[in-house]
């Protein structure tokens, strides 16, 4: 933002590589460089040759008075031949500054750097710090910041500054070029417009800038001169806080989007107040007087926020105050709390009311136990398992488990191989494949008696389980 538009200006972007984010050339508006500078992302190591290298190489041909190289960096060069380079920029009339940000960058190496191309080492730990860092190390470069010279400045608007001032303002050698900040006052300016001395509000208190300097070779002539005394004294009263007489103050009440306003001044008159809303728009208000030595008057407060007063009397500040609307009543300090309402709510919930904050920690609590009686439970649950302990041991009953489950297997696998077996001897046997043959067509051909009588034989042979044992015991 110190450059002029048409000043030149280029960024590098570096790490493994390195990279123009935005040309050398003209700055404009300064927009474009901006975007460009937000568009750096973090990536890769830190080679800091290649971009000295792009740098000297777009600057060495160009006939310019100020030809400077910023290098920031927050590591430490991953490459050599930097001494060399910043030799031959020093050479050309290029001049390079090095700016190291945070703890882990190499100190002694860019300081070496700076002090090889004419420029200065920078260390800057908070990143916070850069952009004022950067506009110092420009204006610095330019050297146009610096307005050195006899001139003689001139009024521009009043100030109480320059009561009692008369005649022309004596010579200066110098000043620091700046411009005007919005809201601020010119109260002396050069023949080229650019503020010496300007003033602004700065809440309820007033700042002041002197752009050239005080007992230095710039102010020679206004040390000398008999009004200078005068002068640097109500340049500096200007800042300091207003003293009040006594009786004199400023009130204030908020309701809803309105505001009334007391200005108590036995000694004087009150005739006017100064109204700074929350969004900084600065507003005239007559006052009137109500009672002997009370002034009012009623004020608009539709804005949320922190409303600030100033009093006059005839052009002359009075009292200053602030008042804050838009808020929950809560938080006014000045309203009392409600005593019954409090009372009646500690009396419902058994407590009391703490008119001191050394009470809260004081009241004990009483600490309530109860119990519940389980010996009984405990004893049956004992009991049991006891029982269990001595019928697990006696009984052997996990013995047993063991054993019929093997039983169990035992006569299930015999089975299986007993019908294999069978199986095998049917197929191998033919005699046994025409007995059957034969047994299946005697089957067909039994009469009913037969077949009866052979029924009857059958429920008095031996049942299933029998059967099974005896097999078992056959195959055995």
């Amino acid at each position: 933002d110190a450059m002029l538009p048409e000043d030149e200006v280029g960024v590098i972007a570096f790490d493994d590589n390195a990279s123009w984010v935005y040309k050398l050339g003209p700055k404009g508006d300064g927009s474009a460089v901006k975007q460009a500078i937000q568009s750096i992302r973090e990536n890769g190591g830190t080679m800091i040759l290649p971009p000295m290298q792009e740098a000297f190489e777009a600057l060495k041909g160009l006939d310019y008075t100020v030809r400077h190289v910023i290098l920031l960096t927050d590591g430490d060069a991953a490459d050599t031949g930097h001494e060399a380079l910043a030799g031959q920029m020093a050479a050309a009339g290029i001049t390079l500054s090095t700016v190291g940000l945070g703890p882990d960058h190499n100190q002694r190496f860019l300081d070496n750097l700076a002090h090889i191309a004419g420029g200065r080492y920078l260390n800057v730990p908070n990143p916070a710090d850069l952009p004022g860092i950067f506009l110092r190390e420009t204006l610095e470069a330019m050297g146009a910041y610096l307005k050195t010279g006899v001139f003689y400045p001139q009024t521009d608007s009043y100030s109480p500054i320059l009561s009692g001032i008369s005649g022309t303002l004596p010579a200066l050698g110098g000043y620091v070029a700046n411009s005007l900040k919005t809201g601020a006052t010119q109260v002396i300016k050069t023949a080229e417009d650019d503020p010496v001395l300007a003033e602004w509000r700065y809440g309820l208190g007033r700042a002041v800038c002197w752009t050239s300097d005080i007992g230095g070779i710039m102010s020679t002539n206004w040390m000398g001169w008999e009004q200078g005394a005068a002068f640097f004294s109500a340049m500096v009263a200007r800042i300091l806080p207003d003293s009040t007489a006594g009786g004199l103050s400023l009130e204030a009440e908020v309701a809803q989007e309105s505001m009334h306003v007391w200005v108590t001044s036995p000694d004087g008159t009150a005739d006017s107040l100064t109204v700074i809303a929350p969004d900084g728009q600065e507003s005239q208000v007559r006052l009137a007087l109500e009672s002997p030595g009370v002034y009012g008057a009623e004020v608009e407060a539709g804005q949320s926020g922190v409303y600030f007063l100033q009093a006059y009397s005839e052009g002359q500040l009075l009292v200053t105050g602030a008042a804050v609307a838009g808020y929950s009543q809560e938080y006014d300090v000045r309203r009392q709390a409600d005593g019954g309402f409090l009372a009646r709510l500690a009396q419902a919930g058994g407590g009391e009311v703490f008119t001191d904050s050394s009470q809260w920690f004081s009241v004990i609590m009483p600490v309530e136990y109860t119990h519940t009686d389980m010996r009984l439970a405990l004893l049956v649950t004992a009991a049991l398992l006891w029982v269990m302990g001595i019928a697990w041991r006696k009984l052997e009953l996990g013995r047993l488990a063991k054993a019929w489950a093997g039983k169990a297997a035992g006569a299930a696998s015999g089975m299986a191989a007993y019908l294999a077996a069978r199986r095998e001897k049917a197929k191998s046997d033919p005699t046994i494949k025409q007995t059957e043959k034969a047994g299946k067509q005697k089957d067909i051909s039994k009469t009913g008696q037969e077949k009866e009588a052979e029924k009857d034989g059958q429920e008095a042979q031996p049942s299933l389980a029998e059967r099974m044992k005896q097999r078992n015991r056959e195959w055995k």
